[in-house]
């Protein structure tokens, strides 16, 4: 079974050991039923070309001991924001998270976090975006995050996403979905200290076949919580 190990390096971070990608392989559905994406209780909206908002719940699944968020989840959720922008620009082609930060500017703690994407530069080979986060409760903003994209060759069973979109929020998430750990979900096991293995699985795959941004950003969050 392929795995990613994440190691919590110095002050500089998380940086990956090692990793491995899997042959592409066309998703009838996508996210399965059992899915990341579900568990999270992610919504997406397509607002118009080059923009899109995405919306977070707080759930146990996300929570931590001390009962604020994990920023892994807001994480997902800006990289499943900018997959929803990106898409259309890059179509026939695919893309792929190639750099993805995020600030929070205070600990989340209940209600909603609201995403606002928005596109900076797209370009032949790379697409750069910007995600504001709002909390629903107060409309104040909570947060800033960045992302690159790299454009990929277009693949047999890549989904297409054309200009034009479904309008309306549509929800990823189960309603009663959230209540095992994330973390749980995803077979992360410690390593050590600042280090963390998951399995890649249906359960955290991309349309790629590879462990999808948000749950790499739920593990490196682990990792840094265990250092």
């Amino acid at each position: 079974m392929e795995s990613l190990t994440y190691e919590r390096v110095g002050s500089h971070g998380e940086r990956l050991i090692a990793a491995a990608l899997v042959h592409l392989s066309p998703n009838s559905e996508y996210p399965p039923p059992r899915h990341l994406l579900r568990d999270l209780g992610v919504d997406i909206e397509h607002v118009e070309v080059g923009r899109a908002r995405g919306w977070i719940p707080m759930r146990t699944a996300v929570q931590l001991h001390d009962g604020t968020g994990r920023i892994g989840a807001v994480a997902a959720l800006i990289d499943c924001v900018g997959g929803a922008i990106a898409g259309p620009l890059v179509a026939p082609g695919w893309m792929a998270t190639a750099d993805l930060a995020l600030e929070l500017f205070g600990p989340w703690s209940e209600g909603w976090i609201r995403a606002e994407g928005t596109t900076l530069r797209s370009g032949r080979s790379t697409v750069v975006l910007q995600v504001d986060l709002v909390t629903e409760s107060d409309a104040q903003t909570c947060g800033r995050g960045y992302l690159t994209f790299a454009v990929l060759p277009g693949r047999d069973g890549n989904p297409i996403m054309h200009e034009e979109q479904p309008t309306g929020r549509r929800s990823l998430g189960d309603t009663d979905g959230g209540r095992l750990a994330i973390l749980e979900c995803l077979g992360a096991t410690a390593e050590g200290t600042g280090a963390v293995r998951s399995p890649i699985t249906a359960y955290s795959r991309n349309t790629l076949d590879a462990m999808h941004g948000g749950a790499v950003a739920l593990l490196m969050d682990a990792a840094a919580e265990d250092a």
